[in-house]
């Protein structure tokens, strides 16, 4: 077994950021060695590089003090800088290399929070366990991947191999900013809706189709059909005016998918029903774009929620794969949902060991 080498892999996010001090070789088959685990709340630091620098001052001298640190971050990434941290705004921008020359560590790099997740889905994996199959397609391990997950944004991330390379190049994307694509006479009343929901002209498919988007459509279903539902329920839901990721909004979109999921309101399943429709719609769009012959891979809770939903029903397929004439090319992609909870830590985690690797060439 090879030397560990110590590593800070990391998860920067818009209320609390996890570190995870590891020792780890160049070995994807050998077991990393835990160090330290740590949650800190981002808002209590003025900045990236104090967040840092409190964390790793017990390990300062010692064996355990970081040799590389990788780090997935909400918000764009240019020349291993972050621009901007999107969910932290008083946190300046900073580079990866300036950081690292800061805190003596010999390489810092910042990934694109979906680009974190492109490196952890090139992981081991266990079928069951870390992830579903949706339709059991054959996978080319050479072929483009594409990753997609609707969240507090909807992400896309894409992934490609030249003839001879190792790995995938994990490339990140913003297709989900393009045009929200309706299709039906319901999709546009859809769209004008969320354009007076939202005071707005522009409605991306991210708008649209987002874990953000539950309560929009249960409010505009609401006005369009008439279904039973749970009384207490439609009336939070009717009397909120909230338009961002707020807790309120969270809980009320937690409540709208389990009882959706549990049959226990008619609108809710409606609700959970056309986001699905918008969910494959989606997806189709973006495997048409990327070819994933590799795989298309869904992330994120919301996914793996809603599994038996595009797993089990019709709904999700047959709109990921109705795209006329190239319906067939949809219908060979072998898409995976994955279930891991903490996905942008392995993609980490996996940068780290391939900065070792290429180290010890």
């Amino acid at each position: 077994m090879s030397a560990k080498v110590p590593v800070l892999a990391g998860d920067i996010g818009g209320t609390n950021s996890r570190l995870c001090l590891l020792r780890i070789t160049a070995n994807p088959d050998d077991q990393h060695e835990l160090v330290d685990n740590k949650y800190l709340h981002s808002f209590d630091f003025k900045n990236v590089h104090d967040l840092l620098t409190q964390y790793l001052a017990p390990f300062k001298g010692t064996p355990n003090y970081p040799r590389f640190a990788v780090f997935g971050v909400p918000g764009p990434i240019k020349n291993n800088s972050v621009l901007q941290f999107t969910n932290v705004q008083h946190w300046n921008s900073v580079n990866g290399e300036e950081l690292a020359k800061a805190l003596g560590i010999e390489k810092i790099v910042f990934l694109n929070d979906f680009v974190a997740n492109g490196y952890g889905i090139q992981t081991k994996m266990v079928k069951g366990v870390d992830y579903l199959i949706v339709n059991d397609k054959p996978i080319d391990p050479n072929g483009p991947k594409c990753t997609l997950g609707p969240g507090t944004g909807l992400g896309v991330g894409y992934l490609t191999k030249k003839e001879g390379d190792k790995y995938h190049l994990v490339c990140g994307a913003e297709g989900s900013h393009s045009d929200f694509p309706a299709r039906n006479e319901l999709q546009f009343k859809y769209m004008e809706f969320l354009q007076k929901y939202y005071s707005v002209d522009h409605i991306s498919t991210e708008r649209a189709t987002c874990g953000q988007a539950i309560v929009p459509i249960y409010k505009f279903l609401s006005g369009q059909i008439k279904v039973s539902h749970d009384e207490a329920l439609f009336e939070q839901v009717k009397t909120f005016t909230g338009t961002t990721n707020s807790d309120t909004q969270l809980q009320l979109n937690n409540q709208i998918v389990q009882k959706g999921l549990k049959k226990e309101c008619k609108l809710c399943e409606k609700t959970l029903e056309f986001f699905i429709e918008l969910y494959g719609q989606a997806a189709g769009n973006v495997g048409l774009m990327y070819l994933p012959t590799g795989g298309m891979y869904l992330l994120g809770g919301l996914s793996v929620a809603l599994q038996d939903l595009i797993i089990k029903t019709d709904i999700w397929k047959k709109a990921f794969k109705d795209k006329g004439r190239l319906s067939g090319v949809l219908e060979s992609t072998p898409v995976i949902i994955i279930k891991v909870h903490d996905l942008g830590m392995r993609g980490s985690t996996e940068y780290c060991r391939r900065l070792i690797e290429q180290a010890s060439k």
